[in-house]
């Protein structure tokens, strides 16, 4: 996901005390299901002050990458760009390896709700 250059700074600053072997956003002792499972507990205890009125899409950690890409593709779609080029540049967003597993998180989106591009 892209960050802005104020975070982009703060994440260096944490890498560069971060133990090779550790994990940045999960402490050390912590399995990496519980630390995920408390994000997700957070995002559920907070998604009512902060999800969109009349939203039928439930807030969730993978529902917010999906919107973030739905958004993304549409809005460079929209731009002009072609939907093959809106992918990659979607997957490289993401941080996906390979591009066909961008197509999942687009999948909600109809080809003609983007331009038919």
């Amino acid at each position: 996901m892209p960050i802005n250059e104020s975070i982009s700074i703060e994440l260096k600053k944490l890498l560069a005390i971060t133990p090779r072997g550790h994990k940045l956003f999960v402490p050390d002792g912590v399995p990496t299901d519980i630390a995920i499972a408390r994000l997700q507990q957070y995002i559920y205890r907070v998604r009512p002050q902060i999800q969109d009125e009349g939203s039928a899409r439930p807030m969730t950690h993978h529902g917010l990458r999906h919107s973030f890409a739905a958004r993304t593709y549409q809005e460079v779609i929209d731009s002009g760009m072609s939907s093959l080029s809106a992918s990659l540049r979607v997957s490289q967003l993401l941080g996906h390896e390979r591009p066909d597993v961008t197509k999942g998180y687009l999948a909600s989106i109809s080809k003609d709700g983007a331009n038919g591009k």
